[in-house]
């Protein structure tokens, strides 16, 4: 019984990280397929809370936010397939290149929207947010402490083999 608990549970983070995922592209998506008008005053989102900041300057930290939560998403789904300590910065490589492919196709795809336009500076700044997201989180997960390694031996006095010796 346990035994069958311990092979359900990565399984479970898989399909809640890889949910996540799919549910975050979605959303990008659906909010780049909106129009001005629709984004705009009285449409279905307000435009100024949510992406500018004061006197009609585009709002960096929304393109920076959403694209750093979607390389944390590729990250945290491609450690849940393999949580080998060793590919740690691969995937970090990985996710942040994903982010930044997505956001290429993104401008593309408010190229066709009416209304919207593609930009390189949207594309540097969502570069920008998954590369600082990827890194931080590769960063994090490298150097935490492993309670049953590095922690132990740290605990441990200096010359003692195990807990028990004196």
């Amino acid at each position: 019984m346990l035994y069958r608990h311990r092979k359900l549970r990565p399984w479970l983070w898989r399909i809640w990280f890889t949910s996540g995922l799919v549910a975050w592209m979605v959303m990008i998506f659906f909010v780049s397929s909106l129009s001005r008008e629709e984004l705009g005053r009285g449409g279905t989102f307000q435009e100024e809370p949510i992406t500018y900041i004061g006197g009609g300057m585009p709002s960096l930290p929304v393109h920076l936010i959403m694209y750093a939560v979607l390389a944390w998403l590729v990250q945290a789904t491609l450690l849940s397939f393999n949580n080998s300590t060793g590919r740690i910065w691969p995937g970090a490589l990985v996710a942040a290149t994903f982010a930044i492919l997505y956001a290429i196709t993104d401008e593309v795809h408010q190229s066709f929207v009416d209304g919207r336009y593609s930009s390189a500076t949207d594309v540097y700044w969502d570069a920008l947010g998954a590369v600082s997201a990827a890194a931080t989180l590769g960063y994090l997960i490298s150097n935490r402490p492993r309670l049953r390694g590095q922690l132990a031996r740290w605990l441990l006095p200096s010359g003692a083999s195990s807990l028990h010796d004196p």
